[in-house]
């Protein structure tokens, strides 16, 4: 692992793209939302690249009330050999730590730059930790306003990430 790639607990357990997996490409804010189970101080935030992507992109983390709690610019493209997770995320630090507190809700959404490529939701599945995967959920559109995705359970666009103490 390389500079930049956070140390600490990886959110996202395990990533499955299913053969249905599409990459959409345009300029929409998405991601997932979820409730935090246990209180995290989260030190970085990654997105998963489509073989499509081209961009840095800002990936944020939001509390449900739309405060946004932290960004990072995100390199689509990998940023280099070496840089991605061993789920195949990309990631950077936050500028400081952020910090959640168990039982309330937050949102992590890639908002974009520009037109990129991401995952849809529809068939592309995450676990994570500290939590069932009902309690993480797809949604498009800047939060507070964010709407639902219809990937169902477990599913997020992205999909995105963050790494925690």
């Amino acid at each position: 692992m390389t500079a930049g790639v956070p140390r600490g607990m990886s959110w996202v357990t395990d990533v499955r793209i299913g053969p249905g997996a599409k990459a959409r490409s345009n300029d929409a804010t998405v991601g997932c939302a979820f409730t935090a189970t246990a209180a995290r101080t989260v030190l970085s935030l990654c997105r998963l690249p489509t073989p499509a992507s081209r961009n840095v992109e800002t990936v944020a983390l939001f509390a449900a009330s739309g405060k946004r709690l932290g960004e990072v610019a995100v390199d689509a493209l990998g940023g280099g050999a070496g840089t991605r997770d061993s789920n195949g995320f990309v990631c950077a630090p936050l500028p400081a730590p952020a910090r959640l507190e168990a039982g309330l809700g937050y949102a992590i959404m890639e908002v974009s730059n520009g037109c990129d490529a991401y995952y849809d939701d529809m068939h592309v599945a995450i676990d994570v930790v500290g939590g069932k995967a009902a309690a993480v959920e797809s949604v498009y559109g800047a939060p507070p306003g964010s709407k639902p995705g219809g990937g169902g359970a477990g599913h997020c666009y992205g999909p995105l990430n963050f790494y925690f103490l």
